[in-house]
């Protein structure tokens, strides 16, 4: 048994029969709107057969400075005053916390498309995140996660798996997606109450169809209660196996396929950071920009771009000056000065893979501004081939 808090001095000689204050008496206080948490950990023996289900409430109690006591019942969850009105002692905001001790196993599965890559060759290589989460009562031993990938790539599609891992479980090296459909290691895995665990597949699919563009793959998961129950799930689009927190990951609306799509999308993505300005005793200012360029679609993309037109963005009295350009990712741009040359990467000499990101930082110095030229706004653009364009717009 344990009782800590981050936030009060409790009482170490809590013990719930013959001393009930989880806090120590006279020692604590809360502010105004301030709020706070105790947490206890309950060893119970020697239930009965039958005694399986409890109801467990709790007191709250303190002294306002004329002297008052305002008290309150505990409402089952996390929030004392669930619909906001500043009073929490009221019906249906002090319903008992139930307690059940029946063995009630449940596991939880969802499947995430983390990336999609279209190849060259015309092949699609994609990659799987598995989540899997016991969300009962009791220990699980025998877990399995199955997926068939020739009922998700039907023909003419040919998956094959070229990799699998996890951090958490041991995998099954034998996997291939259609004569052996287990991702793990059988009998070999089991998942504690509450834990969580996670598997990685990349998969490489060829010879699909001009046609054969959209596809919905789903897997399953299972585990074994000590009373020799079993647990399933189907699994659910997305990270999380129970959206809706109700520790039931297999109901409507928590199973649904994982969608994969070999449509070409090329998608960049560009955004802009104020680093630091500094203000120099000479009456210029010095600024850092960020650019974070990332690549969202599921195509490698070539020719990539940056603009920015420091002269937009500073316009007369104010003087622009590059002061420098730099990357860890990219071949930049040195003829880049903002106004006649508005690209801070060199022509035709970078690309950027699916999924992957990379930055430029520059340093400008704006000298001979006015008085009244204090905030400024700027627009730059990310481009890809000729034909794809994002614009932002940013004040400073």
């Amino acid at each position: 048994m344990s009782i800590t808090s981050d936030d009060y001095i409790i009482n170490p000689a809590y013990n719930g029969t013959s001393d009930i204050n989880l806090l120590l008496p006279g020692a604590n206080g809360i502010p105004v709107g301030e709020k706070g948490a105790v947490l206890v950990t309950v060893m119970v023996n020697n239930c009965g057969s039958g005694q399986t289900g409890f109801m467990n409430t709790a007191n709250a109690s303190g002294t306002a400075p004329n002297g008052a006591t305002t008290t309150d019942i505990s409402d089952n969850g996390s929030e004392p005053d669930a619909n906001g009105n500043n009073n929490a002692n009221e019906a249906g905001e002090n319903d008992p916390t139930p307690v059940n001790f029946a063995p009630n196993p449940q596991i939880g599965l969802a499947k995430r498309n983390v990336k999609t890559e279209l190849l060259p060759s015309g092949a699609a290589q994609v990659t799987f995140e598995f989540n899997l989460e016991n969300l009962g009562n009791v220990n699980l031993s025998n877990i399995q996660i199955t997926d068939d990938l020739a009922a998700a790539f039907p023909a003419t599609c040919v998956p094959t798996v070229m990799s699998i891992t996890s951090d958490d479980y041991i995998i099954n090296p034998a996997y291939n997606g259609t004569s052996d459909i287990n991702l793990l290691l059988p009998g070999a895995n089991g998942i504690p109450v509450g834990e969580k665990g996670a598997v990685l597949v990349t998969v490489m699919v060829n010879n699909c169809g001009s046609a054969q563009t959209s596809f919905l793959n789903t897997a399953n998961a299972s585990g074994t209660a000590p009373n020799g129950a079993t647990t399933t799930d189907i699994s659910d689009n997305g990270s999380e196996p129970d959206a809706n927190g109700n520790n039931n990951a297999n109901e409507a609306g928590e199973n649904d396929p994982t969608p994969v799509n070999f449509a070409p999308n090329p998608q960049i993505g560009l955004a802009k950071r104020n680093v630091k300005t500094e203000l120099l005793p000479s009456g210029a200012a010095q600024v850092t920009f960020e650019f974070n360029l990332e690549n969202l679609g599921n195509v490698n993309l070539s020719n990539i771009q940056i603009t920015d037109d420091l002269a937009a963005a500073f316009p007369a009295t104010c003087v622009p000056t590059v002061m420098s350009i730099t990357s860890d990712d990219y071949i930049i741009n040195p003829a880049y000065d903002g106004t006649s040359d508005l690209n801070l990467l060199l022509p035709g000499a970078n690309g950027i893979p699916v999924g992957e990101k990379g930055a430029v930082l520059v340093t400008v110095m704006v000298n001979n501004c006015g008085s009244g030229q204090t905030r400024l706004s700027e627009h730059r653009q990310c481009q890809w081939y000729s034909a794809q364009r994002c614009n932002d717009h940013r004040h400073f």
